[in-house]
């Protein structure tokens, strides 16, 4: 699953577990509401493998969970060790009152709103007991 094109800004797009939205050529989102959530906390858990013919260095951005940068010049080729290999990056405690919200945010050419977007594959998100 790629996140939107720059060409959809501010388009939202429902799926069975939240909302797409690209706010514009330089940040993609992903925001989850539940609305029967109190203050909880959530284990979030993104999947990535490169599935383009890429070389390293050619997709690379930052995460953002909550506002708050957990992942820095990601490149998945490069962290997974080749293409078609997965990649899976956990977060645990991450405190919510009903919205978690997540920030893909592309460096390079990709930011002008050219060269590779960011990518996620899939994402699980768990409420902890």
């Amino acid at each position: 699953m790629k996140l939107l094109a720059p060409e959809y800004k501010e388009q939202w797009i429902q799926s069975d577990w939240g909302f797409w939205n690209a706010v514009n050529a330089s940040t993609y989102r992903v925001i989850y509401k539940d609305a029967k959530a109190e203050k909880e906390q959530y284990t979030v858990r993104m999947h990535f493998a490169e599935l383009e013919n890429l070389m390293p260095g050619e997709r690379v951005f930052d995460i953002k969970l909550q506002g708050k940068v957990v992942e820095k010049s990601l490149d998945v080729l490069k962290a997974a060790g080749g293409q078609y290999t997965a990649l899976i990056k956990e977060y645990k405690g991450v405190s919510t009152e009903g919205t978690i919200q997540i920030e893909f945010v592309p460096h390079g050419e990709a930011a002008k709103g050219k060269g590779h977007q960011p990518i996620l594959n899939g994402l699980e998100i768990i409420r902890q007991k």
